[in-house]
């Protein structure tokens, strides 16, 4: 802050009364002078007098002389007197403007200061508003902080939580992997068994099919042979009663080309695991034996069943020939 000066105004002086009351204790002094000067001559006439005329005439001549000298002398002590008083009064007024003038910047002065005071008042007022704005934007701000750190630390718990349970997660999930891992190879396992059991069954079922297959095939290729003629050929011979040998040789021929036929297949069949496939060879053989093997008498029939060749001669040569081959 800025220091206020306080001047006195010249009007409440004590040296401008004195300026007022210069001018009466001169006039004084100089009266009581020409007072006491025309005392001292009547004073100085009266012996005078008493004496004789003549030197009285002469003393008062030169008293008036120098009455007249001391009075002109006292004249021009009051003209100088009077322009010192001029100048005096001259130099009172110019300094009593000056002072008007002082007074008048000093008011300037004052009012200047007296404005900056007043704004200064006002900058401190709004200095302490301003300060107290900022204690509460302060007091504020603290507030926040604290909030912002009491939810900081809200986060890093909730963070350190969720981080820990991401922990027995990622566990559990491992602990599943691994559960889940431990299912799979079991289900593997029970699926390898599944297969392997559906496998053996599927074998089973084949196995039984083709051991029906074979008994049927069996029993058909019996009623075959027994169609044939060889079931009653021991019992005709027994009896002596033999069959016409043109049967006799085609049965006989038939018979050892089937058995051939069918030796050979079940063990093509079985080494290369085709059982089912051999049992519908023997069928499909059985009933190509029971197409194929129709005698007409009369002539001359060659029967080809696999490599075994079968010839049959009839009581008439011709050169007609029905040939078949079996597979």
């Amino acid at each position: 802050m800025q220091s206020i000066d306080v001047y006195r105004l010249p009007g409440k002086c004590p040296e401008s009364n004195n300026l007022k009351s210069l001018k009466s204790p001169r006039s004084e002094a100089a009266a009581e002078r020409d007072a006491a000067l025309a005392a001292a001559g009547s004073a100085l006439l009266g012996p005078l007098g008493a004496e004789s005329g003549v030197a009285r005439a002469e003393d008062v001549a030169d008293e008036e002389v120098r009455l007249a000298a001391e009075l002109q002398r006292r004249k021009e002590l009051h003209g100088r007197r009077q322009q010192e008083l001029q100048q005096l009064r001259l130099q009172r007024s110019s300094e009593a403007k000056r002072h008007v003038a002082e007074e008048e910047a000093v008011e300037e002065q004052l009012l200047e200061n007296r404005q900056l005071r007043e704004a200064l008042q006002a900058q401190l007022v709004r200095q302490a508003e301003e300060d107290s704005e900022m204690r509460k934007e302060e007091a504020s701000a603290m507030g926040r902080v604290e909030a912002l750190r009491h939810m900081i630390a809200e986060q890093e718990s909730a963070l350190k939580a969720a981080a820990t349970q991401r922990l027995s997660s990622e566990e559990m999930l491992q602990d599943e992997h691994r559960k889940a891992t431990e299912l799979e190879a079991k289900l593997e396992r029970q699926e390898v068994r599944l297969r392997r059991l559906q496998q053996e069954d599927q074998e089973r079922k084949e196995r039984e099919a083709r051991r029906a297959m074979l008994e049927g095939a069996l029993s058909d290729l019996k009623g075959a042979l027994d169609e044939l003629g060889f079931a009653g050929a021991g019992d005709m011979e027994e009896h002596g009663k033999r069959p016409p040998g043109t049967n006799l040789l085609l049965q006989s021929s038939l018979l050892d080309a089937a058995a051939q036929s069918l030796r050979a297949e079940l063990a093509r069949a079985k080494n290369e695991g085709r059982d089912v496939a051999s049992s519908a060879s023997a069928v499909s053989l059985i009933q190509d034996l029971r197409e194929r093997v129709r005698l007409e008498p009369g002539w001359v029939y060659r029967v080809h069943l696999g490599e075994t060749v079968g010839i049959v001669l009839g009581n008439q040569t011709s050169s007609k020939q029905k040939l078949g081959r079996l597979p």
